[in-house]
Order: C-alpha cells, then structure tokens, then sequence
C-alpha cells in the first residue's frame, strides 16, 4: 500500500508534493573537466505541484475513506518525450504524476504539460513555465505522447521553427530535380 499523502487544509495543498525540491524536470549537465554529470536545476513552475484542480464529473469534497480530498494534483512528471528546435531549445512534452484521496495513486485524471527549454542554459530562465496543454477527463487517463509517421511536429511549434522546417522541405524537393 501506498504511503497516505499529507493534505495541509489550511493551505490547500498535499504537502508532500508542493515541497518536493527534485520534482518537475530535471536538467543535468556533463562536466567534461570532471567527468561527471551535475544537476542544473529542477524546472516546475506552472505543474503546481501538490495543488488539486477541478476536473468535471470527478467526486468533490473528501473521500471518506482516505480522508483526503477527491481533486487530483500534479506531484511529478513522467512519460517524457521531446524534440530539439532549431532555435536552440528542446520543447518537452510529459504527463503529470498524480496524488489524491481516491487512494488508487496513478488512476486520477492527469495532465499532459510542455515547456521549452535553452539547450545552453545551466540555470533555469526566468518565466519558463510549464503550460498545461489538456487535462484528462473524468474515467479517462493520459499515458504519454507519441509522434508517429505523419504526426504534424510542427503544430506546437513556433512560428520561427515552423518556418525553417518550410525552408527544409522545399530544400528536399530541390535536391532532388
């Protein structure tokens, strides 16, 4: 059984998951000189960690069998997938860990969430945040994010990005006339 997550009330928060200093996504760097990987920084701005949100349909209030409340929180991320731009950023995609008083930790609707990130950077930008780009719906979980063959990569791109990739394509046809 899972350890019971602590809910403050007065804060509102599950505290266990709102202080956590490592979760979010983590930037490690390889230091060449010693051969070793460090940690950068965490970002989790905009996960709101330990915040429960409002999902429709889903229970409210507490449940009384766990004493917690029903609303499910963001405590981490997991399912993780991301692309390098051309602008030198990587846009990373992830799908939010949960905790709640459902007491089935794992089950509750989720959320999949995206921020971009300097590939060069070595200490977290100021006002990079996550967006939260859907939230799953009662009876419904996200598991993670897939480009397939024709998946379009540059729908969530931005428009600089977008460009290139136009530029690149009509390369590809000139190359080969």
């Amino acid at each position: 059984m899972a350890p019971t997550p602590l809910f403050d009330p007065a804060s509102g928060k599950y505290t266990a998951a709102a202080t956590q200093t490592g979760a979010g996504l983590q930037k490690w760097v390889f230091d060449t000189g010693l051969g070793a990987w460090n940690l950068a920084y965490v970002l989790q701005a905009g996960l709101n960690l330990g915040v429960p949100y409002t999902v429709g349909n889903y229970p409210t209030g507490q449940n009384p069998k766990t004493g917690l409340p029903w609303a499910p929180a963001a405590d981490g991320l997991r399912n993780i997938v991301g692309r390098v731009n051309r602008d030198g950023t990587a846009t990373i995609w992830a799908i939010t860990s949960t905790v709640s008083g459902n007491g089935d930790q794992g089950a509750d609707p989720n959320q999949l969430v995206m921020i971009t990130d300097h590939l060069a950077a070595t200490s977290a930008s100021a006002g990079e945040s996550f967006a939260t780009i859907r939230t799953a719906r009662f009876g419904e979980v996200l598991r993670g994010v897939s480009f397939t063959p024709g998946t379009d990569r540059d729908r969530l791109a931005d428009a600089d990005d977008h460009r290139a990739d136009a530029d690149d394509h009509r390369a590809d046809r000139d190359d080969r006339h």
